[in-house]
């Protein structure tokens, strides 16, 4: 059964009052065929699909704009992540082929992963390794360092947020390609225009948010630093009591990776990766690396190929002071708007990409309407 007959009958059976268009009649058919369905939300419906001429996979989400309960908001950052999406290319992040748009439907084309989320298989497996960890890790600083270059802060690492090309086999030295997605919350970087606030996800949120400091590169690093330890030792560096409160401490790596072992039977952290957790996770944003510094940390480039430092892309200025340019399109809160698709100013992107504190927390949960909806949200990647 194709797309569009299977989308007709499962909102006809929803309701018959509904105010669907035809999705049959939708240019998307032009090039691509529509196969199984990946995955639904509230929202959204995310299809299997090839392209016509080349054969090529791909994976169209069909948001209904009309659908009852559906906030402008999120469509704002949804629209956001478009634009960013559009200025990227990298291999380690998810590639958009195509977005087609009317008065009813949003359809996005993506890139066709095929495997898990890096949550969902953490939990599957425990942590892994320090080698596969590292291969994994060197993929992911080098999409953010490309984001970083292109100026844009992603401020929502985690991961959820990581989707794995293949599915991971039981083999532990199996080498795996992993690709970042979920741009919605991804802010062009203007040093002139003084973004804060705590939006983003508990445990990977960087300090400097709580204290409603400037948005920088640097918070993109924190998470990093959490998503590594994570990797490793199948846990949070943190107690569940600091993140509710977001109030950490700062970490002591060894101490910290020694207790955590023990509990989980794991090996010792080796000194050079102890020293790259231990400077990702500083509290003070002006202490951590940026993202060139740590793809050039010695624990890192045991894990990338030969030579790849004469090929790191560079910026056009010095990031920790933030002067940058970066790519050309999405959001530019100096000239507040999003390119292609009218004003959106600062109070307006803040407003989209927030939601109120749950919990007792002061941290603002990420929304969940971005390429992670598209994916592992709604199964694009192993469906739940």
């Amino acid at each position: 059964m194709g797309c569009a007959q299977s989308i007709s009958n499962q909102f006809n059976e929803v309701s018959s009052k509904e105010p669907w268009k035809d999705w049959s009649a939708h240019p998307v058919h032009q090039k691509y065929k529509c196969g199984h369905k990946l995955g639904a939300g509230a929202f959204s419906q995310v299809h299997h699909a090839t392209h016509l001429k080349s054969s090529e996979q791909a994976a169209i989400k069909i948001v209904f704009k009309e659908r009852p309960g559906l906030k402008k908001k999120y469509i704002q950052v949804l629209r956001n992540e478009v634009a960013v999406l559009r200025a990227l290319n990298h291999p380690n992040i998810i590639g958009l082929k195509g977005v087609l748009e009317d008065d009813h439907q949003i359809a996005i084309i993506l890139e066709r992963v095929h495997g898990p989320e890096m949550q969902k298989h953490l939990d599957k497996v425990g942590h892994y390794t320090e080698d596969r960890a590292g291969h994994i890790f060197y993929q992911v600083a080098q999409a953010v360092h490309h984001m970083h270059m292109e100026g844009y802060i992603h401020r929502d690492l985690k991961p959820e947020n990581l989707l794995f090309v293949e599915a991971p086999s039981r083999d532990p030295e199996e080498k795996l390609t992993i690709k970042l997605i979920d741009m919605g919350m991804s802010l062009k970087f203007d040093p002139d225009t003084n973004v804060s606030g705590a939006l983003g996800t508990p445990g990977y949120l960087a300090p400097e948010a709580r204290d409603m400091k400037p948005h920088t590169y640097v918070m993109d690093v924190w998470s990093l630093g959490v998503i590594l330890f994570q990797m490793l030792r199948g846990k949070m560096p943190f107690t569940k009591a600091q993140i509710k409160k977001f109030l950490y401490t700062t970490i002591d790596i060894p101490r910290t990776a020694a207790f955590k072992a023990r509990t989980g039977n794991q090996k010792e952290f080796t000194a050079d990766l102890e020293d790259l957790l231990t400077k990702m996770l500083q509290l003070q944003p002006q202490a951590r690396p940026d993202t060139r510094e740590i793809l050039e940390h010695p624990w890192v480039a045991k894990y990338a190929p030969r030579g790849y430092l004469s090929n790191l892309q560079t910026g056009p200025t010095e990031l920790r002071t933030g002067s940058t340019t970066g790519g050309k399109s999405g959001i530019d809160l100096r000239n507040n708007s999003v390119s292609g698709y009218g004003s959106l100013t600062n109070k307006a992107y803040l407003a989209a990409t927030q939601l109120s504190p749950t919990g007792g927390s002061n941290v603002n949960i990420t929304p969940r309407c971005g390429s992670g909806l598209l994916h592992g949200r709604i199964g694009f990647g192993e469906g739940r």
